[in-house]
């Protein structure tokens, strides 16, 4: 049977194929594209030649240009200029590129050992590599990738180097990596993925040259170099310090220098005919050196021959005769095979001077002269700042101690310098004077630090009191969400805890608030432990009242929780016990609520406790106190009150109605202010850990109370004394 169609659709099925011949080439060429290899097919190496490429076509800078090298017969680079989009140096086929001159840019990325368990090797001999994305040396975990890096420059956007990478730097070799990468490639240099001169040469990292850029070389020294302590180093340790630094190349053994005076360590030589190393070149050493002469001339012992080389002759008689009756510097050291040397106790404030001579048989290389500053053994002041006015009569004096302090004196008084010693001996670096400090006067004071038989005198500081006008009625300072526990911020969570409660130690508040989510799971015995061991290092004399957040009782709560926190942290006796109640202080009344309830109620509870409220509202407005102040874990600012906003209206108008100055909440770990009539609600960030893309630091709220106002701030824990 013959098949007859008209000539609409024979055009259409020819469209048909037509296209579907077109999308066939199209894929075709893509795929070509796309893996661009090499096979070095003309036999001369040249990137530039097509008949190396399978497929005749160089690589270009197309998106779609990825260059892939599977041999060790891979590119040499003598003058040539090259650019393509993206290489991979791949370890299925041992992958090497060799640059001896010219320059190679790749707007993206270079693989170096991107797949398989061979080895890909970039030999840099001269030349330059640009590469405009990272630069990734054994990109996978089981692939391998040399980097020899002897002469030329590679520059790259990024740098990125797994577990089988190495690049060794030698020669000119040089490595620069754009922005400041210290921090990135430090561990590489420390686990010896970046390395110098197979591991015998120092890593040289500059980021001052070329702003914006990180400069990476290799350095083959003689000399002994990287001195520690760092050379201009201050406050170094009397005790327990040690003399380290890095051996110079071939170094079999170091001659150490060190004193208070420069031009005796830079001047000070070892004297090589003090063979029994009695500090003088005399008979005696002149005996000696017959004595290996006449036994064994060519011996083995270390001290055969004056000049190290291990063979008595004219040539140590000569030197011995240099050195004659001349006595060793006291800034020499000795000498000696490890590259660290123990001083022993060093003088307090004091500045040393120290040079480390390297040595190999008969040949010295002379050190450079490197310098440290010991520490003064004065204690530092923290707060009150010295000449500080205005400063509360209830402030504490808070110092740091220098290193290896073991105890302080502590001196206060009107008179310069201070004569009475107020505390001695006491370990804390922190005392309260309690009542001893009054309004509108000048107080000077000192810390003496105690190291055993020796004690420094310390500086007098001084600071001035407030004038009694102007003096706060009561300070409070509120901590909100330390949540122990919480997985976002890691195990820092009780550190910085444990840090808030030495920073409001050095407040000297008259109490503080916590206002929720003490611990992250409310049923997790050792999370409220931590917190409990944290706090219990905060002043006797400073109370800290606390009310429960969400992750303290649960949504909803039920009365076992309530117990569980009544146990835990008081404010009532379980069984029964209820997390809201108030105190009053001066003339101000606190009430501490539980928000968790309100927005998630159980039993009734809820209106318990509004009821409750409002009963203790009414009394503190028959009372007259000046202000009226509310702490809970959920603002109005939160998210919340979503579920529940009839009661946060209600508890709102109910606040505004009895007058209410402030609320204090958290929740959010962030910092917020709404104001709503004349009541002011303060929402403070966490004390631990906060939220948000650009998170705040970990803070705590200060607020002052007189009679007509507050004052309030937030401040960082490390903006606190």
């Amino acid at each position: 049977m013959r098949c007859m169609m008209n000539k609409k659709t024979a055009a259409s099925l020819s469209r048909i194929i037509l296209t579907s011949l077109v999308m066939l080439l199209s894929i075709a060429a893509m795929s070509s594209a796309t893996n661009i290899i090499w096979d070095n097919g003309n036999g001369d190496y040249n990137w530039n030649e097509p008949l190396n490429w399978i497929g005749h076509a160089v690589p270009g800078t197309g998106t779609d240009q990825y260059a892939r090298i599977r041999t060790t017969a891979g590119p040499v680079f003598s003058g040539q200029t090259a650019n393509v989009y993206r290489i991979y140096l791949e370890t299925a086929g041992n992958g090497t590129l060799t640059m001896n001159s010219g320059t190679l840019n790749t707007v993206n990325h270079i693989y170096a050992a991107a797949l398989g368990t061979d080895r890909a090797t970039i030999n840099m001999n001269g030349g330059d590599v640009n590469v405009g994305g990272t630069f990734y040396v054994a990109r996978d975990a089981n692939s391998v990738a040399d980097v020899n890096l002897s002469g030329g420059t590679i520059t790259c956007a990024e740098l990125s180097i797994s577990i089988g990478g190495k690049i060794n730097i030698t020669g000119t070799g040089t490595l620069i990596i754009n922005g400041d990468a210290i921090a990135t490639i430090t561990p590489w240099i420390n686990s010896g993925w970046i390395k110098a001169y197979n591991g015998v040469g120092t890593v040289i990292v500059d980021t001052t040259t070329t702003p914006g850029k990180t400069i990476v070389t290799g350095l083959l020294s003689y000399k002994a170099l990287i001195p520690n302590p760092v050379s201009d180093t201050n406050k170094v340790a009397v005790n327990g310090t040690n003399l380290i630094w890095r051996p110079g190349f071939g170094a079999a053994s170091h001659d150490v220098y060190l004193g208070t005076d420069s031009n005796d360590v830079n001047s000070a030589n070892r004297l090589l005919g003090d063979l029994n190393e009695d500090d003088t070149v005399d008979l005696n050493d002149i005996s000696l050196l017959t004595e290996y002469w006449l036994q064994d001339p060519t011996g083995t012992d270390p001290n055969a021959g004056v000049n190290d080389d291990n063979i008595v002759d004219f040539i140590d008689y000569a030197l011995l005769a240099q050195d004659w009756m001349e006595s060793e510097s006291p800034v020499f050291k000795g000498n000696q095979d490890a590259n660290s040397f123990s001083p022993g106790t060093l003088a307090f404030d004091t500045k040393y001077y120290w040079r480390i001579d390297e040595v190999n048989g008969p040949d010295t290389v002379k050190g450079d002269v490197w310098n440290f500053a010991t520490q003064t053994g004065k204690a530092s002041i923290v707060t009150p700042l010295n000449g500080e006015p205005n400063v509360l009569s209830r402030a504490v004096l808070v110092w740091t101690a220098d290193v290896g302090a073991i105890s302080h004196d502590v001196y206060l008084g009107t008179t310069n310098p201070p004569a009475t010693l107020v505390s001695d001996n006491q370990t804390a670096t922190i005392y309260n004077p309690g009542g001893a400090i009054v309004n509108s006067i000048t107080y000077y004071w000192r810390i003496d630090e105690n190291y055993g038989a020796t004690t420094i005198q310390g500086d007098v500081w001084n600071f001035t009191t407030i004038n009694e006008a102007n003096e706060p009625d009561l300070v409070f300072v509120q901590a909100s969400d330390p949540q122990m526990g919480w997985s976002s911020c890691g195990g820092t969570m009780g550190y910085l805890w444990g840090t808030t409660i030495g920073k409001i130690n050095n407040i000297n508040p008259d109490f503080m608030l916590v206002t929720g989510d003490l611990v992250d799971n409310s049923t997790s015995d050792p999370q409220v432990a931590t917190y409990k061991s944290y706090k219990s290092a905060l002043n006797p004399t400073i109370e800290c009242f606390e009310v429960p957040g969400n992750h303290d009782l649960g949504e909803p709560p039920d009365q076992a929780k309530y117990d569980r926190w009544a146990n835990n942290y008081g404010y009532g006796t379980a069984p029964g016990a209820v997390p809201w109640y108030s105190f009053a202080y001066g003339n101000s009344f606190f009430i501490g609520l539980d928000t968790v309830v309100l927005c998630s109620p159980f039993n009734g509870q809820d209106v318990n406790e509004m009821n409750w409220l409002t009963q203790t509202l009414t009394d503190a407005n028959t009372a007259g106190y000046d202000h009226i102040f509310v702490f809970m874990h959920y603002g109005f600012t939160g998210d919340k009150w979503g579920g529940a906003p009839a009661r946060a209206a209600e508890l709102k108008a109910l606040l505004q109605e009895y007058h209410v100055k402030a609320v204090f909440d958290g929740h959010t770990h962030y910092d917020a202010y709404a104001m709503y009539g004349t009541l002011e609600d303060f929402t403070t960030r966490s004390c631990t850990c906060n939220l948000g893309s650009s998170p705040p630091p970990p803070g705590v709220r200060i607020v002052k109370v007189y009679s007509d106002r507050i004052e309030q701030e937030v401040r960082t824990l490390d903006s606190l004394p």
